[in-house]
């Protein structure tokens, strides 16, 4: 203990507080307020470490009661020095901003609830609709469960995604839209993240630390918006499909409550491909129109609608679940290469592949830019072999997943295992199909059915077999170099069952169906319920485990910014271990003054009294779009890699300036920004056009049917 103050007495509210401090060292120098005999739960507050380079700490605690016995302890390590010269507290009023947002949100409810109630005034209330919305809202609210309790339960990717959060809130403060490089990280160095990993629906929990929520309020409450959509999406994607609601239900419960998925968003911490896995219904249900609807519809051609936004959601979440997808793209045309080439499925095809390309080049420009100009860690860690971290075959017929703690198979076998696997439930849906398949007893108009869902099945099981230890990726990794670095990219094959569990949610669904529509509408009946339940009962077992088992972290604000997880997006060479809140450095006979940093942005006064070049390294990290101008003459200096790549600016012999250095977005990024926004309306317009071509087919068919039951 260095310095303590006692007895603070706080109102309650949110409050900015700031340490001015000077330290020599990086080590555990820090300082904690607590409440020793206040209501444990009232005072939400971190430990926060103080570094050398910079003078100032800020944070913000959340204080739900009023106080007088608030304490401040600071820490001192015995390394170097500390000097503790002063303390600031004040009120920034961030909790009526968050009162005033739930409000609204209430008020926002309580208007969804009424406007149909409304619409619909005195008419009959569907009862086949109220169940439908008790189904989704019961799926919602479980797979929520691991949300409902005041901490965050540890993930190996979970303190990288949310500093990705903190990423894009220190971006948008910063005046970037969109987010290329997020200035906080790696101790205001920047990092581009942004660049290589979508992070575009990360705006919504940025926004809400913008409005004042503590990092695990806003983390949990994104995860929640994810299982709703996630449950939503589903269903109208598997209603649509079978134009049958309860099956839409039924598959929207197998997808939002599937063993791998809740184990990727609570246990893992995997938030990208936890949200990527919204939109892989939203693909298969794509690519079955493509394959299966008749050509002839005036509906047919707007087919890439669907599929767009499907491969959008993936791109703008996860880019490798994006490149395990494809995968089952280019083997389903090789496979239905008779329908590919028909002349209206080609072009849907092709304007699938161009609208979604024109739609994320705001994304993929600058993603081919970077990687086309520079050298990063990523492009050289193909020698990463990823078969020894698959999974055994035993893991696909594992029952009861718990919160295991191995994923080390090769090493450990399948003792404590995690829970990597598609579930039990689901493998009694692929029974269930191959037992259609033997009986042969179902419907002619399902025929149709049961041949998708065969070739889905096969890929089911393909992505199930490729996640496995036994798997060939080594011998498919060294073929050749371009495999070597796509097979590396993907770092573990359980990946694979995210799109596996996509797959025989879908043919179990279809099994249902099928099921229903036979002579064996009982047996189905029961069948689905005993899935479902069995589902259930191994969903809340696995997060039952969790919640007892898991241990769980209490983060509010002010996370350390040095951590990248494997610094994949770091210039090739840099020590990430050294970028601290550095100095600049000087060269030779240079003097610097008046040296202010910012945000992806620096400023000072510079003269250099050699007769010869020199430079100033500037603590920001030398991605390309950094310039340097001189304020006064608007003069251009050049900039090359300094030491550990930082932002080097070289200084012409016997000159002075007053120098500024800035990010600048290059003028085709912004020009690629505008044609995504140009294709988006359209594609908004073509949207609403389908919708409405789709009534009127709904309502001629409906008009038909009822002329030939008169007659």
């Amino acid at each position: 203990m260095f310095t303590t103050i006692t007895g603070i007495s706080l109102q309650r509210g949110t409050y900015s507080v700031s340490i001015i401090y000077k330290t020599d060292t990086n080590e555990q120098n820090g300082y904690t307020i607590t409440d020793p005999d206040g209501n444990p739960g009232a005072l939400l507050s971190n430990a926060i470490n103080f570094y050398k380079g910079i003078e100032k700490s800020k944070n913000v605690i959340w204080l739900l009661e009023d106080s007088d016995t608030l304490e401040i302890n600071t820490t001192f390590s015995g390394t170097g020095y500390l000097i503790v010269e002063g303390l600031y507290i004040y009120e920034n009023n961030k909790l009526s901003y968050i009162e005033l947002f739930l409000i609204l949100c209430i008020f926002l409810l309580i208007d969804l609830y009424l406007f149909p109630f409304l619409l619909r005034g005195k008419k009959e209330i569907n009862l086949e609709g109220k169940n439908i919305k008790f189904i989704l809202s019961m799926t919602i609210f479980l797979a929520s469960i691991p949300l409902f309790n005041d901490y965050l339960l540890q993930g190996g990717d979970l303190v990288y995604h949310l500093t990705r959060i903190e990423g894009m809130k220190s971006g948008l403060l910063s005046g970037q839209f969109p987010v290329r490089i997020f200035p906080q990280w790696l101790c205001g160095h920047g990092y581009a993240d942004s660049i290589y990993y979508g992070n575009l629906f990360l705006i919504i929990p940025a926004i809400f630390r913008i409005i004042g929520f503590p990092i695990q309020t806003s983390y949990k409450m994104f995860l929640f918006i994810v299982n709703v959509a996630t449950c939503l999406i589903a269903y109208n994607c598997y209603k649509n499909m079978f134009q049958n609601k309860y099956i839409g239900a039924f598959a929207s419960v197998l997808s939002t409550l599937s063993i791998f998925r809740l184990y990727k968003g609570y246990y893992c911490g995997a938030l990208g491909e936890f949200t990527a896995s919204i939109f892989l219904p939203v693909l298969i249900y794509g690519f079955y129109l493509i394959f299966t609807q008749d050509i002839r519809k005036s509906s047919y051609k707007k087919n890439w609608i669907i599929t767009v936004i499907g491969f959008t959601g993936i791109i703008q979440t996860h880019i490798l679940t994006c490149e395990i997808v494809a995968v089952f793209v280019v083997l389903l045309c090789v496979i239905l290469w008779k329908k590919v080439i028909r002349k209206a499925t080609f072009i849907v095809l092709t304007k699938t592949v161009i609208i979604t390309v024109l739609i994320n080049i705001w994304f993929i420009l600058p993603f081919l830019d970077y990687t086309l100009s520079d050298n990063f860690v990523f492009m050289n860690t193909s020698a990463r072999r990823i078969q020894d971290r698959g999974i055994y075959p035993a893991h696909l017929f594992y029952v009861f997943f718990g919160s295991g703690e191995s994923s080390l198979f090769r090493y450990n076998g399948m003792l404590n295992t995690e829970a990597n696997g598609i579930g039990f439930s689901l493998l009694l849906g692929i029974i269930l199909f191959l037992f259609l398949l033997i009986i042969k007893e179902y419907e002619p108009q399902t025929k149709q059915l049961i041949k998708a869902g065969k070739l889905i099945l096969l890929f089911g099981v393909l992505a199930c077999i490729m996640s496995l230890s036994v798997f060939p990726w080594d011998i498919i990794q060294s073929s050749n170099k371009v495999l070597e670095k796509l097979v590396s990219a993907i770092q573990f094959p359980t990946r694979l069952l995210t799109s596996a569990t996509a797959f025989i949610v879908t043919v179990t669904s279809i099994s249902a169906y099928v099921l229903l529509k036979s002579n064996r509408r009982k047996m189905a009946k029961i069948i689905i319920a005993v899935i479902t339940g069995t589902h259930l009962m191994l969903a809340m077992f696995f997060m039952n485990s969790l919640l007892d088992n898991h241990i769980f972290y209490k983060l509010y604000d002010s996370l350390s910014t040095g951590y990248v997880s494997g610094g994949e997006y770091l210039p090739y060479g840099t020590n990430g271990d050294l970028l601290f809140y550095n100095d600049p450095i000087v060269g030779d006979n240079v003097e610097l003054n008046n040296f202010v940093k910012g945000d992806l942005s620096a400023k000072f006064d510079y003269e250099n009294f050699s007769q010869k070049d020199s430079y100033i390294d500037v603590p920001l990290l030398n991605y390309k779009g950094y310039q340097a101008i001189d304020v006064d003459t608007n003069e251009t200096y050049e900039i090359t890699d300094g030491v550990n790549n930082v932002v080097r600016i070289n200084l012409p012999a016997s000159s002075a300036g007053n120098i500024k250095v800035v990010f600048v977005v290059p003028w085709y990024w912004r020009l690629s920004e505008a044609i995504s926004l140009l294709t988006l309306l359209g594609c908004i317009f073509v949207a609403l056009r389908r919708s409405r071509n789709l009534k009127l087919e709904s309502k001629e068919e409906h008009d038909t049917i009822e002329a030939l039951e008169k007659r």
